[in-house]
């Protein structure tokens, strides 16, 4: 089953402490047999003992993995944690706990994480959270649910960029005219924080010419950074990002609609302004070689 391979976890939602006449009611004893039944679990779990662990619920409490999977009923919840450990002999837990509170007297959540490591060594970690009730003096388990895995995120490796951030405009450098083609980027995290998400466009005589969006984010085989762009028009463009000191090296190489590819290599740097500056030089196309250019973007609120 999915719901114990993961791991077992313990709680409920975060609540305020109670007050009586403007003075907080001391917990201190309900939190001690509340630690004290959790090490039970712990211990209970590693000894292989389903009678054991059941008897810590109620007997209507339920448990929920990470699928939402529901195990309804102490009978329900000894009777899968005896087929566990038949399945996962030797897999022990290690408990550690974050938070314990009291919405009313006699209820109780804990919130934390677990860790199930098998005989291999491999471990797995599981936040989890539960909520107690005191029924005849003893704390028992009420629910346990086990919270969703949190999705891997790239930011520590894309975090130099974050001022990429926020909505940027420029003009054409090699036009003077006030019609001049004019570029609008706005830049933005993906969920996650796994990509930076760029989306361009580009005005002419009042008229779009161009639209796109670019991806930034983490190739883990060549572990460095790339870019993957895509316009309307049908072109693909992929770059390599450098450290450069303060600044960034970008060796594109755009394929074309045409069929033909053009390559060349950009700086981004931040200006004194915290502008960002946009040095694109070495274009090609087979042996032709194009202008270089440098674009200044600026801000906007």
């Amino acid at each position: 089953m999915k719901i114990f391979a993961r791991t077992i976890g313990l709680v409920f939602f975060v609540s305020a402490v109670p007050f009586v006449h403007g003075q907080a009611v001391d917990h201190t004893q309900d939190e001690q047999m509340i630690r004290k039944s959790t090490v039970a679990y712990q211990n209970a779990f590693n000894q292989g003992d389903a009678v054991a662990l059941a008897a810590l619920w109620a007997p209507d409490g339920e448990y929920i993995d990470q699928t939402a999977t529901l195990i309804n009923g102490r009978e329900e919840i000894q009777q899968a944690f005896t087929s566990f450990f038949v399945n996962n002999k030797g897999q022990k837990i290690n408990i550690n706990i974050d938070k314990i509170g009291f919405p009313l007297d006699e209820l109780a959540f804990e919130l934390g994480s677990t860790v199930v490591t098998g005989p291999d060594g491999q471990s797995r970690t599981t936040n989890y959270s539960a909520n107690y009730a005191k029924r005849n003096g003893v704390w028992m388990l009420l629910s346990v649910h086990e919270l969703p895995p949190k999705a891997p995120s790239n930011y520590g490796k894309l975090k130099d960029l974050d001022w990429l951030q926020g909505n940027w405009t420029t003009r054409d450098p090699t036009s003077g005219k006030p019609d001049a083609t004019v570029i609008a980027v706005s830049c933005y995290w993906s969920a996650n924080q796994n990509f930076l998400i760029r989306e361009f466009s580009c005005v002419t005589d009042g008229k779009i010419s161009n639209l796109g969006t670019q991806r930034i984010g983490w190739h883990a085989p060549s572990k460095s950074i790339r870019s993957w762009s895509f316009d309307f028009k049908g072109g693909v463009v992929t770059g390599s990002w450098k450290p450069n000191g303060k600044d960034w090296i970008i060796n594109t190489r755009e394929a074309l609609n045409n069929g033909q590819e053009l390559t060349a290599v950009e700086r981004l740097s931040i200006g004194k302004q915290g502008e960002q500056i946009w040095e694109l030089t070495d274009q090609m196309i087979g042996d032709q070689a194009f202008p270089n250019k440098t674009y200044t973007f600026r801000q906007q609120n």
